[in-house]
């Protein structure tokens, strides 16, 4: 049986990609031309929305699985203080420096 637990994940992964390819096209199309403004809405608003979402799509999934990392080291032998680190891994970007200096081979 498929598991569809992951599928809000890889959604927001592609979603994320996508955004990520739609900035490319449209930078790639309008380098070079005038600037243009169309409905008060400017190349820099189209750029800055693409940029968000792409973001956003990014940070969902990561923050996901680096909960779920959490409960696939509950499973095995490691230490606590590996769940503490990737628990406070996945709340901000000191935790996840910290986490990264903290990483050490299985």
């Amino acid at each position: 049986m498929v598991s569809f637990a992951w599928v809000p994940e890889l959604l927001a992964m592609c979603g994320s990609i996508l955004c990520l390819a739609a900035l490319i096209l449209v930078l790639r199309i309008y380098d070079g031309h005038e600037i243009f403004l169309w409905h008060r809405i400017t190349l820099n608003t189209i750029v800055s929305v693409l940029t968000t979402i792409s973001k956003i799509g990014l940070l969902f999934a990561l923050a996901e699985t680096t909960s779920q990392w959490i409960w696939i080291l509950f499973r095995s032998r490691r230490p606590a203080t590996d769940m503490i680190a990737i628990d406070r891994g996945s709340r901000g970007p000191f935790g996840s420096l910290h986490l990264i200096s903290s990483i050490r081979k299985a």
